[in-house]
């Protein structure tokens, strides 16, 4: 009976040994949970379909602006306002108008030249995206409207012993540019539409107009200048002198407008804005 019982003790040492020895190689032969769980995501591919829940949320995230967000549209008024492209570019490109030709004139002669670029959209949202995306680029910022000018003067003289003696026939000429926007949708817009948008342009016309005016206030000031040498027939070192008088005046000029600027935060402070 004893030895019996031992060799039972025995087998089911060897039993139990044997069965670790197994669960020990399986172990080792089996790679870990979380490298099953890599393998399984690999699969969960089409043509696996995942929760609705998480479909919503996938178009969501797809859906997330890229760029700056826009104001948001108008209620009622517009329930979808994509941005419209830009039309006719190269209405937008800013070009200093051409000297005036004085030949055979006299006096302060001013042209000024009212020129457009096209703005569309029959609803606030896309007027104000056009208004932001299809302006002008002026330097180091954009604008809505831009006055450009262009000063020149003429004369004749005679001279004795190097001297300017006589300036006779003295014309100066400036040549003023303004480019404001157009909308081109007017005959399809609402009422109310068109009673802001022109909300927003007279104020900009006002303000361009204003720059217009600065500006013909040193070109009449400069005439003077040439006209009192004219009649006084003083004489003045060189023709660098009249120049040099010349260059003062278009820097005034330059600078007169710009602080104009700065004090209407260009326009902005006098009603140069278009709200949705």
């Amino acid at each position: 009976m004893k030895i019996r019982i031992s060799l039972i003790a025995i087998f089911s040492i060897i039993f139990m040994t044997a069965l670790l020895c197994f669960s020990i190689f399986l172990y080792l032969e089996e790679p870990p949970i979380i490298l099953n769980l890599t393998n399984y995501r690999a699969e969960l591919k089409p043509p696996f379909t995942p929760p609705a829940s998480s479909i919503v949320n996938l178009k969501k995230l797809a859906l997330l602006p890229r760029t700056a967000p826009k104001l948001p549209v108008e209620p009622a008024t517009s329930k979808a306002a994509p941005s419209l492209p830009c039309v006719n570019n190269d209405q937008r490109i800013i070009r200093n108008p051409a000297n005036l030709d004085l030949t055979g004139k006299t006096g302060l002669i001013v042209e000024e030249d009212n020129l457009s670029y096209d703005i569309k959209g029959t609803n606030s949202q896309q007027i104000y995206n056009q208004l932001f995306d299809c302006n002008l680029a002026l330097d180091d910022m954009d604008a809505n409207g831009v006055t450009s000018n262009t000063l020149n003067y003429s004369y004749d003289f005679e001279s004795v012993d190097g001297q300017v003696c006589e300036i006779k026939n003295v014309a100066v000429g400036l040549h003023l540019a303004y480019l404001l926007p157009r909308l081109v949708d007017s005959a399809n817009a609402p009422s109310d539409l068109i009673n802001k948008w022109n909300g927003f342009y007279a104020p900009l016309r006002e303000h361009e107009d204003e720059h217009g005016k600065i500006t013909k206030n040193y070109a009449e000031t400069f005439y003077a200048y040439l006209k009192n040498l004219a009649d006084e027939k003083k004489c003045v070192p060189s023709q660098k002198y009249i120049e040099d008088a010349f260059n003062k005046t278009t820097k005034e000029i330059d600078a007169a407008n710009s602080q104009y600027d700065d004090e209407t935060d260009h326009g902005r402070n006098t009603g140069v804005r278009f709200t949705i």
